[in-house]
C-alpha cells in the first residue's frame, strides 16, 4: 500500500507492478503494465504498433490475471482484435496477437472455462496444452498432461513453480474433477509461502495470482467440509485484497461468511 501511494515514484517502476497486483488493483495493476513493457515477451517497439494496442494489452493482461471474470475481459479481447485490424497489416496480426495475448489467454482459462485457451494459436508450454485440452471438452487428455508434468518434477520443490503455474494448474485438477489432487497442490505452495524468494513475487503474473490460489483453497476446503482451511484462506486474501478494485471484491464477498468460523 505504501509504494502504491507513495508520491516520489514514478510508474513503469517493476515494484509498483507487482504490488498493484499483489493487493488486487486491477487498474493499477494496467497502468504500470503500460507504462513497462517487461512482462512482454519481446520489446514493444519491436511491433511498430501505435500505444493504443499497449494500452488494451496490458488491461487485458491485468484482468486475467487477477481473474477479473466481468464482461471487461472479453471486451479487451475483443476490442485488441478489432485494433490489430485497423493498426497492423495482415502479415503482422498473427505474430502481435500472440505476443500481446497469448499469456493473458491462458491466465484467463478460469473465467473462460478454458475456452480462451484455444484461441492461442502455437502454446509454447504443457499447461497452455492441458488447457486447450480441456477448453475442447477432452479432460482425460488434459489430466494425461497434468500428471506428466507432475512426474518431471521430481528435483523440484513446490515453491520453485511460479505461483501462477500453480494456481493455473490447480483450477484444471479441480475443473475435471480432481479437487484432492487441487488442494494438495496449493497446500504444497501455499505453506511454502514463508520460503518463497522476493524475487518470485516480483513477477506480475505470479503475485496476481497468490489471492487467487487462497480464494479456490478456500473454496475447496469449503466444499469438502474443511472449515479450518476455508476459515484460514478466507482470512488471508481478505486481509491481501482489503483495497482490492470492487471486481474482485465481488469475489470475496462469499468469502467473509466463511472466514468467521
Amino acid at each position: 500500500d505504501s509504494l502504491l501511494t507513495s508520491s516520489d515514484r514514478n510508474h513503469g517502476e517493476p515494484d509498483l507492478m507487482s504490488s498493484a497486483a499483489l493487493s488486487g488493483r486491477i487498474r493499477r495493476f494496467a497502468q504500470e503494465a503500460e507504462a513497462s513493457h517487461n512482462w512482454l515477451p519481446i520489446d514493444y517497439a519491436a511491433l511498430g504498433a501505435p500505444s493504443a494496442l499497449l494500452a488494451t494489452a496490458a488491461d487485458l493482461f491485468a484482468r486475467a490475471s487477477l481473474g477479473d471474470c466481468t464482461p471487461a475481459l472479453a471486451q479487451d479481447e475483443s476490442q485488441l482484435r478489432s485494433q490489430m485490424e485497423s493498426y497492423l497489416t495482415p502479415d503482422k496480426r498473427d505474430a502481435a496477437l500472440h505476443m500481446l495475448a497469448a499469456r493473458s489467454l491462458s491466465l484467463a482459462s478460469p473465467c473462460t472455462n478454458a475456452a480462451s485457451a484455444t484461441r492461442i494459436a502455437k502454446p509454447e508450454n504443457a499447461l497452455t496444452r492441458a488447457q486447450q485440452e480441456f477448453g475442447k471438452g477432452k479432460p482425460g487428455a488434459a489430466r494425461v498432461i497434468l500428471d506428466s508434468m507432475q512426474r518431471s518434477r521430481v528435483n523440484m520443490r513446490p515453491g520453485d513453480l511460479s505461483l501462477d503455474h500453480t494456481y493455473q494448474e490447480a483450477w484444471l485438477r479441480a475443473a475435471i474433477g480432481d479437487s484432492s489432487g487441487a488442494a494438495r497442490q496449493l497446500d504444497l505452495a501455499l505453506d511454502a509461502l514463508p520460503v518463497l524468494s522476493a524475487f518470485a513475487l516480483r513477477q506480475p503474473a505470479a503475485s496476481a495470482a497468490l489471492g487467487r490460489a487462497m480464494i479456490l483453497r478456500a473454496n475447496l476446503a469449503a466444499k469438502a467440509g474443511d472449515r479450518a482451511k476455508a476459515s484460514r484462506w478466507s482470512a488471508a486474501v481478505l486481509a491481501l485484497w482489503k483495497h482490492a478494485d470492487k471486481e474482485l471484491q465481488n469475489q470475496l464477498a462469499p468469502l467473509k461468511t466463511l472466514a468467521l468460523h
